[in-house]
Parts: C-alpha cells; structure tokens; sequence
C-alpha cells in the first residue's frame, strides 16, 4: 500500500469498538454493509482526543459526541440540537455548533457535505465514502478499498500523492429502489 495512503488517518489513535453503554443509553459500534452484514466502526478515543488537544472535557461536548454515536444517520447540527435539547434543556444551537467544531478539530468526527445541503457529520473516523439517497436524503458508510490498486484505477496523472479523499455516490437506497419498482 503507498506510504502516503497509509500514513494520513490510519495511524490516529482509534478504538474499534462493539456496543457499549454510558449513562444507560446504548451506543452502536457498527455499521451495516451493502451487504447487511455488521462491521466494526472505528472511533477515537474521546478523553484522550480532547486532552491532547488542549481542549476541555465538558458536558456539552460529551453529550453531543453521546448523541452522535447513537445512530448511524450522519446528521447535522438542527438534527442534534434537538437530540441533545432533551438532555440539556439549555444548550443552544450555537454551542452545538461550537462543539461539533472543536470534535471535528480533535479528529473524533468528520463533516460530511452532501451537494448543497447542511453540513452532515459521522463518527466513523477511518477513511471511508458515503452513499446519499436522492430519494429520502439519508447518508450511508461505504467502504472503498485502501490500496494501490485502487489509487491507481482513479487515473490520476503522474506525481500526485493521494493522502485522503471524500467520496459521496449518488443513488436510491434500498427502501426507496424498491418503492421506485413499485
């Protein structure tokens, strides 16, 4: 595998975890394939991220962190907010943005833009494509291949380097192709 592919985001400290509980409310560990079948998700290592950053370890930012890892639908500040309000009744939407900037920041999640819509964010740390449903509008992982191979079908002319990518494809998810035969 090239040495710049595998040195970018492969080598932050991640966990690959299962389900796990925190304050009674589970949170998932996996994603579904196109296949069905379940795969780890690889999350970072929320204490440890934010220390080594330099940045405080708040209610705020662990609660939307929490609500973030509880379903694996990309969702986007709004979304959130209005998970978190619950928990917090005095969080603002604005703090909601602040915190998943500085989770952005530390490398725990990644912002997801779809085409013109909000920003959508995803705990899933390790280099992977997202499939959106022009249909309903939900966001799905993909996995792409992390090889040479790959790199090199992409026809790339001589002398770039790939060192990350952001991969959004385009289609019906299975709910909504089913209905379009219907």
């Amino acid at each position: 595998m090239d040495k710049a592919l595998t040195s970018s985001k492969f080598a932050r400290s991640s966990t690959a975890i299962g389900a796990r509980k925190r304050g009674g409310r589970s949170q998932h560990g996996f994603q579904t394939s196109a296949k069905g079948a379940a795969s780890p998700i690889i999350l970072g290592d929320y204490n440890q991220n934010m220390s080594q950053n330099g940045f405080r370890l708040t209610k705020q930012r662990r609660e939307v962190y929490d609500a973030l890892l509880e379903q694996s639908d990309h969702p986007t500040a709004t979304d959130l907010f209005f998970r978190v309000k619950d928990r917090l009744p005095h969080i603002s939407l604005a703090t909601v943005y602040n915190c998943l900037e500085t989770l952005v920041l530390t490398g725990l999640v990644k912002q997801v833009t779809v085409e013109r819509g909000p920003a959508r964010y995803c705990p899933n740390i390790q280099e992977h494509g997202h499939f959106h449903c022009t249909a309903c509008g939900r966001v799905f992982d993909v996995s792409i291949p992390q090889s040479e191979k790959f790199v090199s079908s992409l026809g790339l002319p001589a002398g770039f380097v790939v060192t990350g990518y952001d991969l959004t494809i385009h289609g019906l998810c299975p709910v909504c192709s089913s209905k379009a035969k219907s």
